[in-house]
């Protein structure tokens, strides 16, 4: 019994720790992109872009996704100023009282889904659920 506690606590912890990247430097690369608020905030928004060119289903999920994951990867790069602050954390770039609003109305609106979870190979499915149009016209605004 001790044996299959074993296999099982293994393969919980292989399934949590995969991600939909390749690799550990692949992950760090897509990260590193965002490495101000200038250029965090055009990469999402030709996601938002995308998406809106976008019907339903798959498409749809696919940007929703990355939506999220790009806001990830901005709280990471600022040293996790949007979701609050981990001591020690390292910080790329800070993002002033108005980006900072601006990344957590769209971090909040990223919510788990099991909406075609078995196209993730990670257990936590986000998606970008709020309204699309509002914020491209924030984001739109903030760059000028």
């Amino acid at each position: 019994m001790k044996k299959l506690w074993c296999l099982i606590g293994g393969f919980v912890l292989l399934s949590v720790s995969s991600n939909s990247y390749a690799d550990e430097s692949e992950q760090t690369q897509f990260i590193q992109q965002f490495n101000s608020a200038k250029k965090s905030k055009i990469l999402i928004l030709e996601s938002f872009d995308s998406l809106q060119q976008c019907g339903v289903g798959s498409c749809d999920n696919a940007y929703r996704t990355d939506i999220c994951e790009q806001v990830a990867a901005v709280d990471i790069q600022t040293g996790y100023q949007i979701t609050g602050d981990v001591g020690g954390a390292d910080v790329k770039f800070k993002l002033n009282s108005s980006d900072l609003a601006l990344f957590k109305d769209l971090y909040a609106s990223c919510k788990p889904t099991s909406y075609q979870y078995w196209n993730f190979d990670s257990l936590f499915h986000v998606v970008y659920n709020g309204d699309a149009e509002k914020a491209v016209d924030n984001l739109k605004k903030s760059l000028k």
